[in-house]
Order: C-alpha cells, then sequence, then structure tokens
C-alpha cells in the first residue's frame, strides 16, 4: 500500500486500527500496472 502511495488511515491498537481509503479501481490499475513497468491496458 506503501508504494502506491495510499493513505493509511488509524493505528494500530487502536479503535478500528489500520485501515487504507482506496482510490477508485482505474487508479488502482493504472499505479499497479506502472509498478511493473507497464500501460493499464496492457496489463488488464
Amino acid at each position: 500500500m506503501v508504494g502506491f502511495n495510499i493513505k493509511k488511515i488509524g493505528r494500530a491498537g487502536r479503535n478500528k486500527g489500520i485501515y487504507y481509503e482506496l482510490p477508485n479501481s482505474e487508479d488502482i490499475r493504472m499505479k499497479f500496472a506502472k509498478s511493473l513497468g507497464h500501460n493499464s491496458d496492457d496489463i488488464f
């Protein structure tokens, strides 16, 4: 999650713990494909 610059909310051991506010699916696909050195159309 850190590599994709996704915001972490909360703290471990507190209330609900740590959770992440995810961007829309197209942004996640684009970031994942870029991390592999490709365009999202090449992967998906």
